[in-house]
């Protein structure tokens, strides 16, 4: 994540926030869905992946806890990958505060 990206992101979400579990192969989010949440993997991994047109699954990016999650989502208003646990996870779940005119 780019650093400086951090303090706007903070900004984005409620405070508080509610804890997720997750078993493996677990999917958080679809590609297309609208963001609703910035999630916080605290623990386990979490692949963002993008399904090809011959059905096969590419992995853009694994997440490994602690980190923010598709932190770029806080400027869309539609998610741009799956995200699908690879292994148990625990994640921080924040509800997110849109600005208007985001894509």
């Amino acid at each position: 994540m780019i650093i400086i990206m951090l303090d706007d992101i903070l900004n984005s979400v409620s405070s508080g926030g509610s804890i997720v579990h997750c078993e493996s192969d677990t999917t958080l989010f679809f590609r297309g869905d609208v963001v609703e949440f910035l999630f916080v993997l605290q623990t386990g991994q979490i692949a963002l992946t993008r399904h090809m047109v011959d059905g096969n699954r590419l992995i853009l990016s694994r997440a490994v806890g602690p980190c923010i999650l598709a932190e770029a989502s806080v400027y869309s208003k539609h998610y741009h990958c799956d995200a699908i646990t690879l292994s148990e996870c625990d994640l921080k779940r924040y509800a997110t505060v849109l600005t208007p005119g985001l894509h």
